[in-house]
């Protein structure tokens, strides 16, 4: 927990903590927590509770700045293709996209 009072006025007292149920807890006591201090002899008309968010866990890293462009099909890519083509007619449409395909395709 991190306390402090808050810029601009010497009164009110701040207080960072570390999780909600700390922050709950403080938040039941603060009537009798401000007649304490006021008690020892420092003036607090409020106090204020927040939580702190915690560092993730992970880190982020940066995207590398280019990817690799794939530069054509791979063996089992183009041997899956040849094999559909046998199975297809020769007046099938798909056939002749496929064709198109292994044709422009350089490994």
């Amino acid at each position: 927990m991190k306390a402090g009072w808050r810029s601009g006025s010497k009164d009110e007292l701040f207080l960072l903590v570390s999780s909600a149920s700390i922050a709950s807890r403080l938040q039941q006591i603060l009537p009798s927590l401000i007649k304490e201090l006021a008690n020892s002899g420092l003036v607090c008309s409020a106090i204020m509770v927040r939580v702190k968010p915690a560092p993730p866990a992970w880190e982020v890293k940066a995207r590398p700045a280019e990817r690799e462009k794939p530069k054509g099909l791979n063996e089992a890519a183009k041997k899956s293709w040849e094999s559909l083509l046998e199975k297809l007619g020769p007046d099938s449409g798909l056939r002749s996209s496929i064709e198109k395909l292994l044709k422009n395709k350089p490994k």
